[in-house]
């Protein structure tokens, strides 16, 4: 397909920092091609869409070295987020997560709540304010977090937004329903 030919000279090219795959129909199992290119060397930022994740897939993205934003698009993880993501050092800083469209778990919450995040935009997950705190409240990302951007379709939980803003010590945007939140927000 026209598809399959454009992400294998993709993998071709070399030095490339920004691969955006979410509107480009790549076949099942596209992922381990990527990892045995050289590509995945050099990848900063990794954009998927429209994807099922394969079993031999996991854990490719502890495996790309300089890899720091992510954006998930409509991509299926089944509540396997920590396998897809894999074993991350306790050092290493992500600049950003970005799911939209996608159904998370709260087993994929509590792993995202232990990653180093700077970063973190939650749009259409199928968890509200409360759910999404609750799940990330106990992990590391509680002192990372610079960014939180979050659309539920929901009426915006005020109570939600203030523990929010009373627990993520570093928080300095904090987006609730294209409504921008700080500690001088009148509420």
């Amino acid at each position: 397909s026209q598809n399959g030919f454009v992400f294998d000279l993709l993998l071709t090219l070399n030095k490339l920092k920004t691969l955006d795959l979410r509107f480009l129909s790549i076949p099942k199992k596209s992922l381990i091609e990527l990892y045995r290119s050289k590509i995945i060397e050099t990848i900063q930022t990794l954009k998927i869409g429209n994807y099922t994740f394969d079993i031999e897939e996991y854990d490719i993205f502890c495996k790309m070295p300089k890899l720091v934003n992510l954006v998930f698009y409509k991509v299926s993880f089944d509540s396997n987020f920590k396998l897809i993501f894999g074993l991350i050092s306790p050092d290493r800083i992500i600049g950003s997560i970005h799911i939209e469209y996608c159904s998370l778990g709260e087993d994929d919450l509590m792993y995202i709540s232990k990653l180093k995040i700077s970063s973190l935009i939650l749009i259409h997950t199928q968890k509200n304010l409360l759910q999404i705190y609750y799940n990330l409240i106990e992990g590391v990302i509680r002192d990372t977090l610079v960014m939180l951007k979050i659309y539920d379709e929901t009426e915006t939980d005020v109570t939600a937004v203030n523990l929010y803003l009373a627990k993520f010590v570093k928080l300095e945007i904090f987006i609730v329903n294209d409504q921008k939140y700080d500690l001088y927000t009148p509420r």
